[in-house]
């Protein structure tokens, strides 16, 4: 996971060293590998490490450059590190670790902003360019990856966590904007705002600069999903061999770790897809199955885990089933809360805390995890409106009567009458 933390004085007479410290002393669970502080001119950057590739000090952060000149504090994985890393060998650079955080350093160095359209991969980090004396921080596609940011009369602060600039504030107050929005119903995350007045978060997609010598930044957007006319005008076999070799490509490269790989696995067909082809990577043969967990509800309605008895059946996994009592329910709802910090709409995150806890206790540091599958696939009926909607804007009626019918022909939970 990882946690980052930084801060850029605008107030003489702070303690920055300290308050630097402080920030991380509030993440200890993102990062029980290491930790790390450096602290230049009125600058200070913070790291609390998980490590996953290259466990040695050499890929500890704050990482800079053989030149000094650049400083990293990073969470998450560039998982093309491996091409990058040859294509910047190639162009003469030379490295010191086998970790992705020194070839993130030095695409910076290579590329400046442009670096972030080279990564495939989940990020959030600042890099502190001393000759250009500004920070350049910038957050994945689609923000997998938390950055929130606080501007404030006596400093810039940035982390993962929210509670490390509750730290920096006088007094905490709601966003009420986004709590009646809550609380009306709203679904959906907010792209900038979050439930505490002043603090903010980079959006998903956007890079921030901050310069040092005015005390401004800006942000700016470096992604945004595009309409792809050749995909929309190739055939069905052509688009589900495209997918087919993006999905298997995906996972492949998110096995590489040198710490135990697992996946969680509710049984549906994204889960499902994921666990086949990673076991099948993953070839450890029966003394070393791959890993697959599973959460099972302890009401029968909710129950799903005897699908995913019949995938780990059929895949042959070493199979983790965790099955939160009410009791267990009950008493780690408030852990829950605490670390999620802002209101969420579904219980099901506190199934994923046991998903998650499971996966601690059994040694495994990277789970794999389909999100996104219902919705690019329309896996809940509640994205049909929107699907019938854009037909009927940008093809015909014919096209809808067509689609509806497919719709109630595959979903057994449909109720319309039959055209």
């Amino acid at each position: 996971m990882c946690g980052i933390a930084g801060l850029v004085s605008l107030k003489d007479g702070q303690d920055i060293t300290e308050k630097i410290k402080a920030m991380l002393a509030v993440i200890p669970h993102r990062g029980p590998d290491g930790e790390g502080v450096l602290v230049h001119e009125n600058v200070a950057l913070g790291h609390r490490r998980l490590a996953i590739i290259d466990l040695t000090e050499d890929a500890a952060q704050p990482m800079s450059s053989p030149s000094g000149e650049l400083v990293l504090t990073f969470n998450g994985e560039i998982y093309n590190y491996v091409e990058l890393r040859s294509e910047l060998a190639a162009k003469g650079r030379h490295f010191r670790s086998e970790s992705d955080t020194e070839v993130l350093l030095q695409a910076y160095e290579e590329w400046g902003e442009g670096c972030v359209e080279k990564f495939n991969g989940m990020w959030s980090f600042a890099i502190l360019d001393k000759r250009n004396k500004r920070i350049f921080c910038s957050r994945d596609r689609f923000g997998e990856k938390p950055f929130y940011f606080l501007q404030r009369t006596d400093g810039f602060y940035f982390g993962s966590e929210i509670r490390q600039l509750l730290l920096m504030c006088e007094a905490r107050t709601g966003n009420r904007d986004l709590l009646n929005r809550f609380f009306l119903g709203v679904v959906g995350e907010d792209i900038g705002d979050t439930f505490f007045k002043g603090i903010e978060k980079l959006p998903a997609g956007h890079n921030l600069i901050y310069d040092i010598a005015s005390r401004r930044f800006n942000i700016t957007r470096y992604f945004e999903l595009a309409h792809d006319e050749d995909v929309a005008k190739s055939r069905f076999n052509e688009n589900l061999e495209r997918f087919k070799y993006l999905f298997e490509d995906a996972v492949a490269i998110r096995m590489r770790s040198d710490v135990k790989v697992g996946t969680c696995l509710s049984g549906g067909i994204d889960s499902t897809s994921i666990a086949a082809f990673a076991a099948g990577m993953h070839g450890g043969g029966a003394s070393s199955k791959f890993s697959a967990i599973t959460a099972k509800s302890s009401e029968a309605a909710n129950d799903e885990s005897h699908f995913a008895e019949m995938a780990v059946s059929h895949i042959d996994l070493n199979w983790i089933l965790s099955q939160p009592s009410y009791e267990d329910f009950a008493s780690t709802i408030a852990d829950v809360t605490a670390a999620q910090e802002e209101p969420f709409g579904s219980a099901s995150i506190v199934m994923q805390y046991h998903v998650m806890k499971a996966a601690a206790d059994n040694g495994i540091k990277v789970l794999l995890d389909g999100q996104g599958g219902d919705e690019v696939f329309m896996g809940y009926e509640r994205y049909f409106v929107a699907h019938v909607r854009q037909l009927f804007r940008q093809v015909s009626w014919r096209k809808v009567l067509s689609e509806m019918r497919a719709m109630r022909r595959n979903s057994a939970t449909m109720d319309y009458p039959t055209f």
